[in-house]
């Protein structure tokens, strides 16, 4: 009986020890860093994005760079937003009208999305797939403006092992890219 007992016990152990050992496997890990530096870093390997230096004079500036990490699936994003006084705002928008291919729709799952929406008061639109050489879902930009606030919201993603969105694209920027 006793021998019995411990063999019970020693496989329920194993069980939990296997159960934990999952579940610390499996658990999402996202990693937040608000260093400039991040952006400064993408910027380099991603030369359509505007570097610091190009935004203008700014009033202020918050950079986030989000990284989720599931086992063996990884994505990271980077949000930029950059906020102007009157002038200064006026003559960034008229550079991303001139200076920025957007994308119409993209295919998922055989059916066209729009590629642009509404959140916090931003207008946002993705950048050109063919253009910029993204690639849906796996490589996205977008370039959202508030009116209201005098802001612009750049925002890279990029998750070689993503197949498609499935919700809407706002829920997307909340859930996957950090946007606070």
């Amino acid at each position: 009986m006793k021998k019995f007992l411990i063999v019970i016990i020693s496989i329920i152990s194993f069980i939990l020890i296997c159960c934990l050992l999952i579940f610390f496997l499996l658990k999402p890990r996202d990693k937040v860093s608000y260093d400039i530096e991040k952006w400064k870093n993408l910027e380099n390997k991603q030369p359509f994005l505007p570097s610091v230096d190009e935004l203008g004079e700014y009033t202020d500036l918050k950079c986030k760079f989000f990284h989720k990490d599931l086992f063996i699936f990884e994505s990271d994003a980077y949000v930029l937003r950059v906020t102007y006084g009157d002038e200064a705002f006026g003559q960034q928008k008229d550079y991303i009208n001139d200076h920025y291919v957007m994308q119409e729709k993209v295919m998922e799952n055989g059916l066209e999305r729009e590629t642009f929406f509404t959140l916090d008061g931003f207008y946002f639109q993705m950048l050109s797939q063919k253009e910029y050489k993204l690639y849906y879902p796996r490589t996205m930009a977008f370039i959202g403006i508030s009116e209201e606030n005098n802001e612009i919201a750049y925002v890279f993603y990029h998750d070689i092992d993503l197949d498609y969105i499935g919700g809407s694209l706002s829920d997307f920027l909340i859930e996957d890219c950090g946007w606070e």
